[in-house]
């Protein structure tokens, strides 16, 4: 009996394993093709708004360098001669594809590499390198540019897995065989045990032994398809579960890239503060933090906002904050930080209908706005609930904002006030976000917080900004380990001089 439900077991999860294999395959080739494609598409829009062609693979360069490539990541090939533009290990860029490269694409078999590269077209299939292993992979042309975007994943891994995943289930059934093979034996004996007496005692109990054994055995049958009806209801639920997962992806993987387009701050600081930099890491997929640039007037404005929330109801916040910001300063006189956060507060309760306390409409924005006169040599600043740290002349300076949200305000509301600094010597400013405070640690269970941060901050305020951003990204990593992200993060450093 053991053995028979072993081999009906074994050769079910065989059929049913390279099945859902394949299904898994062809699934993970049209998420690498959607990747590439939106990863082609954000790189054209960067050649679109001006930038030239080597700064756009340069940053797709400085974006990749460095991250794992031993289970999925992103490269770049030049059709011109079938070689490497640009890889998370940069010691490969330049690197020719051999003859020897083939890919098994979807009509055809053993297809060379470097000549379907220098196509220029999309190729979508498996990818041999050599004696390297298998990749399934799509790359993308870029329009415009000599250049493909290829997506991988590592093949090899996915067999590791799903081997992994039968040899658990062959376990599990000769486990579930052994166990009822024994129940059987020992079931039997019993049976057997009461037969004989019953036998000695009263030949006319045979008959009614018989029937009971009939009834047990229809129940058995009976368990057994009530069984398998629930089986296949839970195979049924799961596939539903997984397709509303995916579709929920898709679109807040859309939500974010309409995001993204919105906070386009980077092009604007790269051309009045060049001498910055910024750490952005979401909880999720989208962010209710965001940062914020403009120049109007001679002035350049920057902020650093945290919505309510984080994911999806944060990044609506997010974009509601960052459109009222774009019409506050095109369709008012706004110039003052302190201003325009009266100004912005005014139009989101007006948007969000805050016209009293409500404790289920208390959505709000806080928020740090830093305006700096290259001719004045002066920095204005404003903020809700946001600290701004300014470094200068080996001295770390706190600024407090004031305890008002951007939005409903439980309590008097009044005016935001304004801070100025003038800039004598190099300063450094420092807009951030209570996530990166709020991060709770693996070793300790504890919290960052702010002081300690504050402290950080004023340890390397000297150094240059590239070599912070590196200490500050890396501090706040090592702290996390395995925990997952509280909430959403951003820490900006501007050097103004």
């Amino acid at each position: 009996v053991g053995f028979s439900i072993f081999i009906i077991c074994f050769i079910r999860i065989s059929v049913s394993l390279k099945f859902i294999k394949n299904n898994y395959v062809n699934m993970q080739l049209d998420v690498n093709k959607r990747h590439a494609q939106s990863m082609a598409k954000l790189l054209e829009n960067e050649l679109n708004m001006g930038l030239s062609a080597d700064t756009v693979r340069s940053r797709f360069q400085k974006t990749i360098e460095g991250t794992e490539y031993d289970k999925g990541f992103l490269c770049m090939f030049s059709t011109a001669d079938a070689s490497l533009a640009c890889h998370p290990n940069k010691e490969m860029i330049g690197m020719i594809m051999p003859e020897s490269f083939t890919f098994d694409l979807l009509a055809e078999k053993n297809v060379s590499v470097p000549n379907e590269i220098t196509k220029g077209d999309a190729i979508s299939g498996l990818f041999y390198q050599g004696e390297l292993g298998t990749d399934i992979v799509h790359m993308e042309p870029i329009e415009g540019t000599p250049w493909l975007i290829a997506a991988h994943t590592n093949y090899e891994l996915i067999r590791e897995e799903f081997s992994l995943i039968k040899r658990n289930y062959i376990i599990g059934s000769a486990i579930l065989g052994l166990i009822l093979a024994l129940a059987a034996t020992v079931t039997s004996r019993r049976i057997s045990r009461i037969y004989e007496d019953r036998i000695e005692k009263k030949n006319q109990l045979l008959a009614e032994s018989y029937i009971n054994l009939e009834k047990l055995n229809d129940d058995l049958i009976n368990q057994k398809e009530e069984i398998e009806s629930q089986n296949n209801l839970l195979v049924s639920q799961k596939d539903i579960i997984l397709k509303q997962k995916e579709d929920i992806l898709a679109s807040i993987e859309y939500a974010k890239r309409i995001q993204d387009a919105l906070l386009n701050a980077e092009k604007s600081l790269d051309k009045h503060l060049p001498n910055h930099f910024l750490i952005y890491k979401p909880k999720d997929i989208v962010s209710g933090d965001f940062y914020w640039s403009r120049e109007k007037d001679g002035k350049i404005y920057v902020v650093v906002g945290d919505c309510t929330g984080h994911g999806v109801p944060g990044a609506f916040m997010s974009v509601l904050g960052i459109t009222l910001l774009n019409e506050v300063i095109d369709s008012t006189e706004c110039e003052k930080p302190q201003d325009i956060l009266n100004e912005l507060r005014t139009r989101l309760k007006k948007a969000l209908f805050q016209d009293k306390w409500e404790l289920e409409n208390s959505d709000g924005i806080e928020m740090a706005i830093l305006c700096y006169s290259p001719e004045n040599k002066i920095v204005d600043i404003a903020a809700s609930y946001h600290t701004v740290l300014y470094y200068s002349d080996n001295k770390l300076n706190e600024i407090k904002g004031d305890r008002c949200p951007i939005g409903i305000c439980f309590g008097k509301e009044k005016d935001f006030n304004l801070h100025e600094v003038e800039i004598t010597k190099p300063t450094t400013f420092y807009l951030y976000s209570d996530g990166y405070s709020d991060q709770m640690g693996s070793e300790n269970n504890k919290k960052f917080y702010s002081r300690r941060l504050k402290e950080l901050i004023a340890s390397i305020g000297n150094k240059d900004l590239d070599e912070q951003k590196t200490i500050l990204d890396t501090t706040i990593e090592k702290h996390k380990g395995n925990r997952p992200q509280t909430d959403d993060i951003i820490l900006l450093g501007v050097r103004l001089s």
